[in-house]
């Protein structure tokens, strides 16, 4: 399986590899279809990276790797489908690079540290996950503000001041709709923390602070795909986690 040449040579891919391999697996049965200069533009890398990432995967070139995939997608066709194992890969992926993270602690030290931390879902499934770490924070009196909508966001990006933190919770990293709340976050040195899927997008890039979640697209039977919010969770309960681990080593230490 794909998923096992991403295992297999995880520790030897970069950004930049993995970056073009969260492309990939999120358009992975439009992949057969599609030409290496089209999946540059798509990346927003070149083709000499695409090459490069598709060798350190074990193939010897993007051709090779492109009829992979249309192997796999036929074979799986002829089989009982499974999803366990695309799960598992994602939570897995999702983990290491939270391992490799410089980030990690750091946010958990804002959130202890800082007067109020904002939350923003660009859409409804980001909305549910913002939710859910104000819920799980609740618990022990860490109180999170939800923004609600990009209007919002506008209103209280005015508000806010070097002692706040915003995290913004996206699929895709654009950030057109709400630009003018980013920059003015940007200007008044607000901290602001990116939780989107691991690739280069205009989010993480204007962040301070950068989480990545690693989440393969499902295509439906209307052909649009479905992408899992299953590690966006697994990211808001490590951050919880994590904090009541400094929590406790403070209060015995």
């Amino acid at each position: 399986m794909f998923s096992d040449k991403i295992n297999q040579a995880y520790q030897s891919l970069n950004e930049t590899d993995l970056s073009i391999v969260s492309v990939v697996t999120q358009n992975f049965n439009e992949i057969p279809k599609l030409g290496i200069e089209r999946l540059s533009k798509m990346c927003n890398y070149s083709r000499t990276s695409i090459l490069r990432t598709a060798k350190k995967l074990g193939f010897s070139g993007y051709a090779e790797m492109r009829n992979y995939i249309r192997w796999e997608i036929e074979n799986n066709k002829s089989n009982s489908p499974t999803t366990i194992p695309t799960l598992e890969t994602d939570v897995k992926q999702t983990l290491v690079e939270l391992e490799n993270t410089k980030h990690f602690d750091t946010i958990v030290d804002r959130i202890i540290a800082n007067k109020r931390i904002f939350i923003y879902g660009t859409g409804e499934g980001q909305k549910n996950c913002a939710n859910e770490i104000q819920r799980l924070f609740m618990q022990v009196g860490v109180y999170l503000f939800v923004i609600k909508a990009s209007a919002e966001f506008q209103i209280i990006a005015k508000d806010l001041t070097k002692d706040d933190m915003v995290i913004v919770i996206s699929l895709s990293g654009e950030i057109d709709r709400y630009k003018e709340s980013i920059q003015l976050l940007k200007a008044k040195k607000i901290p602001l923390v990116s939780i989107t899927t691991l690739s280069n997008n205009p989010l993480a890039a204007n962040a301070d602070y950068r989480l990545y979640a690693v989440s393969s697209s499902v295509l439906l039977n209307n052909a649009e795909a479905h992408v899992s919010f299953l590690t966006f969770y697994l990211l808001g309960e490590c951050l919880f986690r994590r904090y009541i681990e400094k929590i406790n080593l403070t209060l015995n230490g």
